[in-house]
Formats: C-alpha cells, sequence, structure tokens
C-alpha cells in the first residue's frame, strides 16, 4: 500500500474539505483558551496562516 504526500482523505466530501479551515481555526481557538500558564505551538514545514504575527511563524 503506497502511502499519499496528503493526509487528506479523498473520500470526503468537499464540503468537509471546505469547512477544513474553520475546524482549524476552531481548534486552534480552543487549544488557546485552555492554556493556564504557558501555550507551546509548534508546526512542521509551513506555519498555518492562522499563526500570522506569531513569532517565529514566517
Amino acid at each position: 500500500m503506497k502511502l499519499a504526500r496528503s493526509y487528506r482523505c479523498k473520500e470526503a466530501h468537499s464540503a468537509d474539505h471546505d469547512n477544513a479551515p474553520l475546524r482549524e481555526r476552531s481548534l486552534l481557538y480552543v487549544a488557546a483558551t485552555r492554556a493556564r500558564d504557558q501555550l507551546a505551538i509548534s508546526w512542521f514545514g509551513q506555519a498555518s496562516p492562522l499563526l500570522e504575527g506569531v513569532r517565529g511563524a514566517a
């Protein structure tokens, strides 16, 4: 079985793909608002556009 480079599910409905940025934004919001003492955000490769203005995200 060959793995695709993208983790996006090809069988998913197109509306699910359209809602992906909203889900990503919601998850980031929940994570950021639940942090009590510190918040660490990491990524691999290119940072999400939602992190514009965050030091080191460019």
